[in-house]
C-alpha cells in the first residue's frame, strides 16, 4: 500500500469512529429514536407511531 491509500483509510476510520461514538452517546442519553418516522425498526415508546407499525 502506498502512503495516499493509508491516509485515506485513516481518514475513513476516523469518520466511522466518530459516527459510532455519536450513535452510542445519543443512545445513552435516550435520544435513540429522535425524529423517528415509524420505519426505523426501534421498539421505543417515543416513536410517533405505535410499535405495531414497525417492521
Amino acid at each position: 500500500m502506498n502512503v495516499s491509500t493509508i491516509i485515506v483509510l485513516l481518514v475513513l476510520a476516523v469518520i466511522v469512529g466518530f459516527s459510532i461514538r455519536s450513535l452510542v452517546k445519543s443512545k445513552k442519553s435516550g435520544k435513540g429514536c429522535a425524529g423517528c418516522s415509524g420505519g426505523c425498526g426501534c421498539s421505543c415508546g417515543d416513536c410517533q407511531t405505535t410499535n405495531e407499525n414497525h417492521h
